[in-house]
């Protein structure tokens, strides 16, 4: 018996030193197929990215677009909303910035003439504006009305 376990021993041992090492895959096949992989990772990474680009593009794109519309929008608003308070209040304004507002450039000029010295009829007469609608002003503004 143990000359048999001898014999099983001993061929096991050559059968060891035989035996090719890598089971028939060869270095350079691992080598070649692990730089295959990391090409066809870095192609579809190349890919993802343009794919990306190209999402960022149209969103930021659309984004302007939108952001135009609502612009042109809200300066539609902003005019509506001038005249309407210029319609209901009898106040003749018109906007100067997003925060204030100042005279109708007719009534300034009635105003800066009359303070300036000339009549009513002359302040009339170079303005195309009735004698009421300058007494009106005047007297509004005397009252301590600020938007005449």
């Amino acid at each position: 018996m143990q000359v048999g376990l001898l014999t099983v021993g001993i061929i096991f041992i050559i059968i060891a030193l035989f035996k090719p090492k890598n089971d028939g895959i060869s270095e350079d096949k691992i080598e070649k197929m692990f730089e295959d992989f990391l090409l066809q990772i870095e192609i579809e990474n190349e890919e993802i990215l343009k794919k990306i680009k190209l999402t960022h593009t149209e969103i930021y794109s659309q984004l302007e677009k939108e952001l135009r519309t609502l612009e042109k929008r809200v300066t539609e608003i902003e005019s509506r909303l001038v005249t309407s308070e210029a319609t209901s209040t009898g106040s003749y304004i018109t906007p100067n910035d997003e925060n204030s507002y100042q005279l109708n450039a007719k009534y300034e000029e009635v105003l800066k003439l009359y303070n300036s010295g000339y009549s009513i009829d002359e302040v009339a007469q170079k303005t195309n504006i009735s004698h009421a609608e300058i007494k009106l002003i005047l007297g509004l503004k005397q009252k301590g009305y600020k938007n005449v």
